[in-house]
């Protein structure tokens, strides 16, 4: 498949790669530090749990945001998500692509579940129950957000770059079947 491919689009698969390679990490990251806020935002609950409990809480939550990581991973995997036909300007956040940011705030509903298990009160809004911690809004609120910046940045400019590219492109083949065109006519 690559063999097919120009060399801005595979150096676009490549930032994607490197991305997806950052959100494995960061992600389970964000979970563990979401959970830990909840944890200390209701002392009224936490100071029930014994050790144990809150061992089992912690591996649970670990345990919870790599499996959904690797299923928000997977998903990712779709190019369709991250071609966009639309860019104008060099963003710095992910958020900026809706159908990939939806897919990684994927975690937050895993992780609101689970907290409500063990019985922490998440608010009610017009989302349904969630907890403002894990409530993932923008990637500044992930772990190694500068990285993913910098990929961030890379990765809008290359589908600038790769607009542009096909719209030269584009024009070079209507300009060459307009000269075909022009032949024929004043054959």
């Amino acid at each position: 498949m690559l063999k097919n491919l120009s060399e801005s689009e595979v150096h676009l698969f490549e930032l994607i790669s490197q991305i997806l390679d950052t959100l494995e990490t960061c992600l389970p990251q964000f979970a563990v530090q979401a959970a830990e806020q909840v944890f200390k935002a209701h002392p009224e609950i936490s100071t029930q749990f014994e050790k144990q409990q809150v061992k089992s809480l912690q591996q649970d939550i670990r345990q919870a945001a790599e499996t959904a990581t690797q299923k928000i991973i997977g998903e990712l995997a779709n190019e369709e998500l991250w071609l966009m036909d639309n860019v104008r300007k060099v963003r710095e956040s992910l958020h900026h692509n809706p159908k990939v940011w939806q897919v990684v705030q994927g975690i937050s509903p895993v992780l609101d579940k689970l907290l409500q298990q063990y019985g922490y009160p998440p608010q009610l809004g017009s989302q349904g129950h969630f907890f403002t911690q894990t409530e993932l809004r923008h990637a500044d609120q992930l772990p190694d957000n500068e990285q993913l910046k910098v990929l961030t940045i890379k990765y809008w400019s290359a589908l600038i770059r790769q607009r542009q590219q096909r719209a030269d492109q584009l024009r070079q083949e209507q300009a060459v079947y307009h000269r075909k065109l022009d032949e024929m006519w004043h054959q």
